[in-house]
């Protein structure tokens, strides 16, 4: 049996947060990133060859957008912005080009 290496993708689809800012969401993006990381490593053995990887894309109110229609735009090209520039990686909507309201 040949053993080939595969990506298992993980999408989170939303993470509310209220009162939280674009540093806090940098540093709550990364903490997600580490924990599939480790689960990742944790499950080596169970993945039989499988990579776990994800990506994490936000938009902040009022920094991205200023209705929940925009705000919800603005997440998804974001984390198509971070799926984009690789795996395993986070984009905020603010790191985007013309991304202000």
């Amino acid at each position: 049996m040949r053993s080939t290496m595969q990506d298992v993708p993980l999408t989170i689809s939303a993470i509310l947060r209220h009162g939280v800012d674009v540093h806090g969401m940098r540093l709550l993006a990364e903490r997600v990133l580490e924990a599939v990381r480790h689960a990742g490593a944790r499950l080596a053995d169970d993945l039989h060859g499988l990579t776990l990887t994800t990506s994490v894309g936000w938009a902040i109110h009022p920094h991205s957008a200023e209705t929940l229609e925009e705000l919800m735009g603005a997440a998804d090209l974001s984390l198509r912005g971070a799926k984009g520039a690789g795996k395993d990686g986070a984009v905020a909507a603010t790191e985007l080009a013309g991304s202000t309201p």
